[in-house]
C-alpha cells in the first residue's frame, strides 16, 4: 500500500501577522495615525489637554526663573524647616511641604529653578486631576476642557498663585486628587477607589489643616443624595478611614509627643477671638477681607459667565425673559445637586 507523502508544514506566521496588523491599526490612537498635536487639541483629546496643562505650567515656571528668581516668604520658610527630615515641624502646619523641599535639596545645594518647579509640579497635578474628575462628571469633552480652562480666568490661579500662595497650590492639588477619587467612587462603585480616597485624604491632611473640610462635606452630601447614597456603606468608609489612619499614624504620634506646641497654637487662636474694645473692628475687617477674597477669586470668570450665559441668570431677576431649558439628564441633575 502506497504511503501518503507528508507535505512540509507551512508556517502560519504570515497569516497571523496579516490578521493581527489590521487589529493593531484599529487600536492605534489618533495621535499615532500621523495627526498633529494641534489636530488632537482641536478634537479635545485627553492627552492633548493634559499636554496643554503641562505647557501652561512650564511657561509660567520659565517666566518665574527668568524674571523673578527670588524665593517667596513661604518658600523661604519651608527651606528653613526642611534643613533636616523630621516627622513633624510645627503644630500650625503639617509637614508635607517641608518634606518636599527637603527632597528637593538633598544634594546639599539650594537651586532656585528646582525649588520654583515644586510649585508648578503641584499646580500641574491640581489642574490635571481636576480635569480628569470633570471628565468623570461631564459627558461632552468640550465642557470638561472648558471647566479646566476656566481656572486660568480666576484671579487666584491666573495671577496670585504665580506670585506666592505655595500652601494654596498644594491644597488645591490635594483637593483635586480627592475630588477625582470621589467621582470615580460615584461613577464605578469599586472598592479600590475607596483605598484611593483614603490615600488622597491622608496626603491632604499631611499638607494643610483646612483640607479636612472638603472630604467631610462631600461625604455628608453623598449621604444626603438619594442618587448616590447607595455608593456608601460602613465597610467602604472603614476601608478609607483605615488607609487614612495608617498614613497619618507617624504624624499623629509626633503630635501626641508635642502637646505643648499644639497648646500654644490653640491659645493664640483663642486669643484672636477674645472680645474686647477692638473686637468689632477686627471682625469687620475680617469680613471685608473675606468678601474681597471671594470677589477676587471669581474675577474675571464671573464677568465672562454673566456675559456669555445671560439666559441662565437674567430670567431669575427679570421673569419677563424666558428661562433656558438645559435638558439635563437625571445623573447630571444629581451631580449638580451634589455639588450645590
Amino acid at each position: 500500500m502506497k504511503q501518503p507523502v507528508r507535505q512540509p508544514k507551512q508556517s502560519k506566521k504570515p497569516v497571523r501577522t496579516a490578521a493581527v496588523k489590521p487589529a493593531k491599526a484599529r487600536r492605534k490612537p489618533p495621535r499615532e495615525q500621523g495627526s498633529s498635536f494641534f489636530e488632537a487639541f482641536l478634537r479635545l483629546d485627553k492627552s492633548a489637554i493634559i499636554a496643554a496643562i503641562f505647557l501652561f505650567c512650564l511657561i509660567h515656571w520659565a517666566i518665574r526663573v527668568m524674571i523673578a528668581p527670588v524665593f517667596t516668604v513661604e518658600e523661604a520658610d519651608q527651606l528653613l524647616l526642611s534643613q533636616s527630615l523630621q516627622v513633624g515641624y510645627e503644630a500650625r502646619q503639617p509637614p508635607m511641604l517641608a518634606w518636599l523641599h527637603h527632597f528637593a535639596t538633598m544634594s546639599g545645594a539650594v537651586y532656585g529653578p528646582i525649588i520654583f518647579a515644586l510649585k508648578y509640579v503641584l499646580l500641574f497635578i491640581a489642574l490635571t486631576f481636576y480635569y480628569l474628575a470633570a471628565r468623570n462628571v461631564l459627558i461632552r469633552p468640550g465642557v470638561s476642557a472648558s471647566a479646566i480652562a476656566a481656572w486660568a480666568l480666576t484671579f487666584q490661579v491666573g495671577w496670585s498663585m504665580h506670585e506666592d500662595l505655595l500652601g494654596a497650590v498644594a491644597l488645591m492639588a490635594c483637593l483635586s486628587i480627592t475630588f477625582h477619587a470621589i467621582t470615580r467612587i460615584l461613577t464605578w462603585r469599586r472598592y479600590r477607589d475607596w483605598v484611593y480616597l483614603g490615600v488622597a485624604i491622608g496626603v491632604g491632611l499631611l499638607t494643610h489643616h483646612l483640607f479636612v473640610v472638603f472630604p467631610v462635606a462631600m461625604i455628608l452630601a453623598i449621604m444626603l443624595s438619594p442618587f448616590f447614597r447607595d455608593a456608601m456603606n460602613f465597610r467602604r468608609i472603614g476601608i478609607t478611614l483605615l488607609v487614612t489612619g495608617l498614613i497619618l499614624l507617624p504624624y499623629a504620634v509626633w503630635v501626641s509627643t508635642h502637646i505643648g506646641s499644639v497648646e500654644t497654637v490653640l491659645n493664640e487662636y483663642a486669643n484672636s477671638w477674645e472680645i474686647d474694645s477692638g473686637w468689632a473692628e477686627r471682625a469687620g475687617n475680617a469680613a471685608a477681607q473675606l468678601g474681597r477674597a471671594l470677589l477676587e477669586f471669581s474675577l474675571p470668570l464671573s464677568l465672562f459667565w454673566m456675559m456669555l450665559f445671560w439666559t441662565l441668570w437674567l430670567p431669575i431677576i427679570y421673569p419677563i425673559f424666558p428661562r433656558r431649558n438645559t435638558d439635563e439628564e437625571p445623573h447630571e441633575n444629581a451631580w449638580r445637586r451634589l455639588f450645590m
